[in-house]
């Protein structure tokens, strides 16, 4: 039995007041870690909102310019009716002087046509 006694650890007592403190300094450990890695995510979470707040950020400026580059309805409006009215002068002249030319060929063309008459019967 004694070969038994010897192979066994020795035990050793521990107060209470040891044990309490102890398991009160692991606890504590263990929760200074959680905190710290608490910290850590919290300041890696607000520097990614940061990133992503300063992103829209310069979106929304971005947006506000392309905005400011548009015309308003009432200019793009003023401006069609200006165009329209452009386009129906343009239109008119450009047939008054489809007419004209038309004119002047059908003119030319007769005249041609009697100077070749009278050619033909002159001689």
């Amino acid at each position: 039995m004694t070969g038994e006694k010897e192979s066994c650890p020795p035990i050793v007592l521990l107060s209470t007041v040891e044990f309490v403190d102890r398991a009160i300094a692991a606890e504590r450990a263990v929760a200074r870690a959680e905190l710290e890695s608490r910290d850590k995510a919290m300041e890696i979470q607000t520097k990614e909102l940061s990133r992503r707040l300063d992103e829209l950020n310069h979106a929304h400026q971005r947006a506000q310019q392309d905005k400011a580059d548009f015309l308003g309805k009432g200019t793009y409006e003023a401006f069609l009716k200006g165009y329209e009215v452009w386009n129906r002068e343009v239109n008119a002249y450009m047939s008054n002087q489809q007419g004209r030319t038309a004119a002047y060929v059908s003119v030319v063309g007769v005249v041609f046509v009697i100077v070749q008459i009278l050619l033909k019967f002159w001689k």
